[in-house]
This record gives structure tokens, sequence and C-alpha cells, in this order.
């Protein structure tokens, strides 16, 4: 349950929310989220993201090394215009407990999966 606005804003004669986190030394029942736990937060994404990046250029440099590899990146069912558009990103095998059936995910797993069986052929 939320506090009623004046106490979110810290009205006449109410604490603020960075009073009452250090009062309670930051363990509180109070729906305001410490500034620390936000921060922290905002490090665990930035890193989940530069982790997703990375994988993804990784991905899009081994795939597009070989030609005839990056050439069925236009065809069907992946159909690129060219092979440079793709950014290296492979749908999730699941989503929601759902299995992802997805011909292009596939076609897109099984071309990265070739090109890492080839290593650092040309």
């Amino acid at each position: 349950m939320r506090p009623p606005p004046e106490r979110r804003r810290g009205g006449p004669g109410e604490e603020t929310a960075s009073e009452n986190i250090s009062d309670h030394g930051g363990d509180t029942d109070d729906p305001i989220v410490a500034p620390a736990a936000v921060s922290r937060w905002h490090e665990l994404l930035a890193a989940a993201r530069a982790e997703a990046g990375a994988a993804c250029r990784e991905r899009r440099a081994a795939v597009l090394a070989h030609p005839d590899l990056a050439a069925r990146l236009c065809q069907p069912p992946i159909g690129y215009a060219r092979p440079d558009q793709w950014n290296g990103y492979i749908p999730p095998a699941t989503w929601r407990e759902q299995h992802n059936d997805s011909p292009r995910r596939a076609a897109l797993e099984v071309l990265y999966l070739e090109a890492l069986h080839r290593g650092g052929e040309t």
C-alpha cells in the first residue's frame, strides 16, 4: 500500500523519504526505494546490457567472417536485405516459459553454431 501523497512528498510536519530511510538505517517498510538500491539496480542493468552487447558483437563477427554464412542471412527465413544489417541478436529459446519455435530464431542459431564450428577459418 502506498503512503498518502503528503507522506511521499514530506509535507508539513512529515519527515522526508531520505530522513525516513536514514532513521531506519535503510531498512524500512516505506515503499520509497533507497537511492543506493536504485544505483545498484542501474549498475546491474548496465552490466547486463554490456554483456549482451558484447555477445551480439561476437556472434555477428563470427558469422560475417564467413561469406557463405553471411549470405544466408539474406535468405528465408531470416531475410535481411544485406548481411551487415544483422546486429548479432538471437532471440531467446524460451519466453515466458514457452518454447520459441520461430523459424528465424532457429536459422540464426544454426548459422552461429556453424560459424563457431568453423572457428577462425575464412
